[in-house]
């Protein structure tokens, strides 16, 4: 065949050359340009309808979720209802909020009123189970008891909750951030009872596998500066400059509010483990390790060991307020006298063990004072409570 021929009939030379055309690459990225900038549009536009269908369905659910956590006829009312937070958070607002529960489930169906300056909950959109809940501001909460109304009276200038729940409905993990505390008594016009200038708090279920009557199912952290107690006889005063800890309670503890739970938990071997890192209170600097439980009265039983800076003045505090026999004052000065070390400071420190037992606090061999007995609600009809 000819050869002219044959590259005649070839594909090759039958191609017409604007099939092999290749736009310039400036032409090429406005394309791409204007192909990203088409999905991004559809794509905003979807999540916009998702985040405010989702804000909408917030607003419309809220009285039915507001029921389920109150019970029968609970009601939440407030002066302004506020959602935000478009487009990377969905924020819920309550300015001035009023929350009434005339039969609280979570109460034993007793009532529970609060009342708040504001409250604001937020959490991302691509995550329902993280939630962020700020606190700060004023809140009074009021309830009956078997001797009249109480209320608490509560503030603090930062008053945050973290929290991820977890497919029972209960949180997994929560992180508490706390700035100025104050709680007082809402019955009475008194000073505050408990006030904290910082507090961090982290807390965490655990779910071990096996024999959950030997594990940690639940574990947390704390650190509190500058807190004062309420009020009371306290040789070493009210305030406490520094605490910082950790503990792991072993067992499952299904509600600590309630004596019933308490006493299941004790009775299978419940314990706590705890680690006191560092706490100054008065005179007194501690580290501490130890285990604490419950008694047959579910009165708290503990045992461990501890580095104690400031014994001596804490020992004297409690002699002049007659809290310890001035024969057993002395008798602790020589025992633990011979049991101290200077630390780097030239401050004497004693390792030593400890126990609280029957109600009494003891630093090794030496009985220091008496503890106050836990006061265990009663219940309903005024009947004794039965622990064992």
């Amino acid at each position: 065949m000819d050869p002219q021929r044959h590259s005649e009939l070839s594909p090759r030379s039958s191609r017409h050359p604007v099939f092999d055309y290749r736009p310039p690459l400036t032409l090429r990225l406005i394309r791409w340009f204007l192909l990203g900038l088409v999905t991004f549009g559809v794509v905003s536009i979807a999540y916009t309808a998702y985040w405010f269908y989702v804000a909408s369905a917030f607003r419309e659910g809220l009285p039915a979720w507001i029921e389920r956590l109150g019970g029968p006829g609970a009601t939440l009312a407030y002066r302004q209802l506020e959602i935000s937070g478009y487009p990377f958070q969905f924020r819920l607002i309550l300015h001035e909020p009023a929350f009434d529960a005339p039969a609280m489930p979570a109460l034993a169906g007793k009532p529970l009123r609060w009342r708040s300056s504001r409250i604001m909950a937020s959490m991302p959109p691509w995550n329902f189970n993280a939630y962020k809940i700020d606190l700060a501001g004023d809140h009074r909460i009021d309830w009956p008891a078997e001797r009249g109304p109480r209320a608490i009276a509560l503030g603090a200038s930062e008053f945050t909750v973290q929290t991820n729940m977890k497919d029972d409905g209960l949180p997994g993990l929560a992180h508490f951030d706390i700035a100025r505390l104050s709680i007082a008594d809402g019955t009475a016009s008194a000073d505050p009872l408990w006030q904290v200038g910082r507090a961090k708090l982290n807390a965490q279920r655990l779910f071990p596998e096996g024999d959950v009557a030997i594990k940690p199912t639940f574990s947390f952290d704390f650190e509190i500066a500058d807190a004062r107690i309420p009020p009371g006889d306290f040789p070493l005063g009210r305030d406490v400059a520094k605490l910082t800890g950790a503990a792991n309670v072993i067992g499952t503890l299904a509600d600590p509010t309630n004596t019933e739970g308490l006493s299941v938990w004790r009775d299978a071997g419940g314990i706590i483990e705890f680690t006191l890192n560092q706490a100054k209170y008065g005179p007194l600097t501690v580290e501490a390790t130890g285990t604490a439980a419950l008694d047959g009265s579910l009165q708290p039983i503990t045992a461990g060991t501890a580095k104690v800076e400031g014994l001596f003045p804490a020992i004297d505090a409690l002699r002049e307020r007659d809290l310890i026999r001035p024969r057993d004052a002395s008798m602790a000065k020589v025992i633990l006298g011979v049991m101290s070390r200077p630390n780097d400071k030239g401050v004497p420190t004693i390792s030593l063990p400890f126990a609280i037992q029957n109600q009494k606090l003891s630093a090794g061999p030496v009985p220091l004072m008496d503890v106050p007995p836990i006061q265990w609600p009663l219940p309903r009809g005024g009947r004794p409570q039965v622990f064992r």
